[in-house]
């Protein structure tokens, strides 16, 4: 949406290319600034609050959308009884097609995707350059979640119909899970939000470090799952495959250890030993050059808000 230029201790959009016929001073640009930084005005502030208290919301309503005390009988669609039995092989997926979302959780939770479908459209509105908002994660981000939000929408007044296949019942709840999309939307407080933009800096900064992270700990899950697969290959009902064996490898180089499989002989213990300490190790040395990229954003954050303010504080005093 164009580059940016540096206001105080704030970020605001300005214009560049085929944007610059937009007036700075235009009820188009301000709303549009409005809408993508909170700290230009009052106003702003108030209405990024909202949106941030909305997605909270919605995001309430979407967990107590899946308690038994928060479903209702029926009353958007209706299912056909000799398809129920043998369609829905969960109680968990009994809660969704046997009983609607609560009327008031129902209000609320599409007032709420509404409330995402008009700030995205009014942004698509009043925003300068308009082909840069498929460059904006956030703005894609928000896009496939109301696009979900609404395909969820108009497929709840069909469950009767979608039940009746078991890839259609499937596809229901594969296009419900997307509208979990919702919590992300709390990441448009990167930009104002120092601690947390430090975080996703120094995650981005160390991008090498989780690469090789990632295929050390696979490499080593490869071999201590086949060295525990032959170290108990005379004992049955334990690791009756190598998948099974990676699983164990996986639990026990985090240190999680759920112990549902766990070596029963000498041998696998030797093996069990060994993958704990190489998982510890594994993910210690990483996470320590993490840590230090995070220290030297958060220190270097600490300076850049100190002159900031300073300059700030000058500026007002010259006036």
């Amino acid at each position: 949406m164009g580059v940016m230029r540096k206001v105080g201790d704030d970020t605001i959009p300005s214009l560049k290319g085929d944007a610059m016929n937009v007036r700075c001073d235009g009820i188009r640009y301000r709303i549009w600034v409005a809408l993508d930084n909170p700290n230009v005005s009052n106003a702003a502030m108030i209405w990024n609050s909202f949106y941030m208290t909305v997605v909270i919301v919605s995001t309430l309503v979407f967990f107590l959308a899946s308690m038994t005390e928060y479903r209702s009988d029926l009353y958007l669609s209706s299912l056909e009884k000799p398809y129920v039995n043998y369609t829905i092989p969960s109680e968990k997926l009994r809660i969704y097609y046997l009983k609607d979302m609560d009327p008031l959780l129902f209000v609320v939770e599409y007032i709420c995707m509404l409330i995402f479908t008009v700030e995205l459209i009014l942004y698509f509105v009043v925003c300068p350059c308009r082909r840069q908002i498929i460059y904006s994660p956030m703005k894609v981000l928000t896009l496939l979640l109301i696009l979900s939000m609404w395909m969820t929408f108009i497929l709840e007044f069909y469950k009767g119909k979608m039940i009746e296949s078991k890839n259609t019942a499937i596809f229901f709840m594969v296009v419900r899970f997307f509208t979990v999309l919702r919590v992300a939307l709390i990441l448009r407080l990167e930009r104002h939000v120092h601690a947390f933009r430090v975080l996703l800096y120094s995650i981005k900064a160390s991008l090498r470090e989780l690469l090789l992270l990632c295929i050390t700990f696979g490499i080593a899950t490869v071999i201590f799952a086949c060295a525990i697969f032959y170290a108990e290959i005379f004992d049955d009902g334990t690791y009756d495959n190598l998948f099974m064996a990676m699983w164990w490898a996986i639990i026990t180089m985090t240190t999680v250890g759920y112990g549902d499989i766990y070596p029963t002989t000498h041998m696998g213990y030797i093996v069990g030993v060994l993958c704990a300490i190489s998982g510890i190790l594994l993910i210690a040395l990483p996470i320590a050059i993490i840590a230090a990229n995070f220290a030297g954003f958060y220190i270097h954050n600490i300076f850049r808000m100190r002159h900031l303010k300073a300059v700030q504080k000058e500026s007002k005093s010259t006036i």
